[in-house]
């Protein structure tokens, strides 16, 4: 009796998770080219975040026409989750990466970010970093100027850096060129908003402004066959 009770809980336990009735397991939203995996209680962000896609998508398009053939999102429910796909850059103030040649976005639900984030301009932001990789050589592009470029975009209200560099060139605290260069790690692999981001907001906005929209994307488009250092020249 007792191994006939046994047998028939261990047939009912397969059966169980056989049909997907895991606690926990995460859903899956699809459209449009765009993959989102998030959990459950998620499904609403899922949505929201489809739609900031979409919509940002379109709106870079005629400087980034083009897009991977399937993006992938991951919303992350838990600060372990994000540990498994962000590795030492899992801390506390990162909100989100971009893993650009896995044409991968990983993203914190908003309960576990600082108050005050702003969700969908970091939607936008690691957005900029993939869809840069697919349409400028990437490898030519400063990670300064790239992640310029993703924090003027996006439009995040965390970024604005007018009064943190006026602070840094009052405190001696201007990075040189080379020292902002080497501060960065691979675009889209953010670590906290700090006096490098702060000059690189700052560098990239001067650049635009005195270039015009224009010129700028002419510069950064030449990119493809030349040096940014030639291309400046």
């Amino acid at each position: 009796m007792r191994g006939g009770l046994a047998a028939g809980l261990r047939w009912f336990a397969a059966v169980w998770i056989a049909s997907g009735a895991m606690p926990g397991q995460p859903e899956v939203i699809e459209r449009g080219g765009v993959r989102i995996e998030y959990p459950p209680e998620a499904a609403q962000l899922a949505e929201e975040s489809l739609v900031t896609l979409e919509a940002a998508r379109d709106a870079y398009k005629n400087r980034l026409p083009k897009s991977p053939e399937r993006l992938n999102v991951v919303i992350c429910g838990s600060n372990a989750v994000f540990e498994k796909y962000a590795g030492p850059l899992a801390t506390y103030s990162v909100l989100g990466i971009a893993q650009p040649e896995r044409d991968r976005i990983v993203l914190k639900t908003p309960a576990l970010v600082p108050p005050g984030s702003d969700y969908s301009g970091t939607v936008r932001h690691e957005l900029i970093h993939i869809l840069l990789r697919h349409n400028v050589n990437v490898d030519n592009v400063p990670r300064w100027l790239n992640e310029g470029i993703a924090m003027i975009m996006s439009g995040e209200n965390r970024w604005e850096s007018r009064a943190f560099v006026a602070s840094m060139y009052l405190n001696g605290r201007i990075l040189s060129y080379r020292d902002l260069e080497l501060s960065f790690l691979d675009p889209g692999r953010e670590v906290e908003f700090g006096d490098a981001y702060a000059q690189a907001y700052s560098m990239t906005h001067y650049l635009l402004g005195e270039l015009g929209e224009e010129r700028f994307w002419r510069l950064l488009h030449s990119l493809e066959s030349r040096s940014f250092g030639v291309a400046m020249e």
